[in-house]
C-alpha cells in the first residue's frame, strides 16, 4: 500500500511537503510511523492512505522507500528532517 506522510517540523508539529512511501504495516490517517530517510528513520504522520500507483510522481515510483514500523514517543527521536546535520 502506498501512503503519504508529513515530517515533524522544528516547531514540533507535522506539516510541510508531502512524501510518498510504500507501507507494509496497517495504518490509518493520523498514525505516526518511522519513515526511512537519508538521515535514518524519522517520525512522520500519515496523511493519506491507498494512494494509487498512477498518482505517484513518475520520477520516484521505482525508488520508494518502505515504512515498516510505527513511531512511539518512547523511542529515541532522530533529529528533525529539516534540521541541519
Amino acid at each position: 500500500m502506498y501512503v503519504e506522510v508529513n515530517f515533524k517540523r522544528k516547531n514540533g508539529e507535522y506539516g510541510g511537503a508531502v512524501y510518498t512511501y510504500n507501507c507494509t504495516i496497517p495504518v490509518k490517517t493520523g498514525d505516526l510511523v518511522l519513515a526511512p530517510t537519508a538521515r535514518g528513520d524519522t517520525p512522520a504522520k500519515v496523511i493519506g492512505i491507498g494512494i494509487p500507483y498512477e498518482e505517484i510522481n513518475v520520477m520516484y515510483r521505482d525508488n520508494l522507500r518502505t515504512i515498516t514500523n510505527r513511531y512511539t514517543e518512547k523511542e529515541p527521536e532522530t533529529p528533525s528532517f529539516f534540521e541541519e546535520a
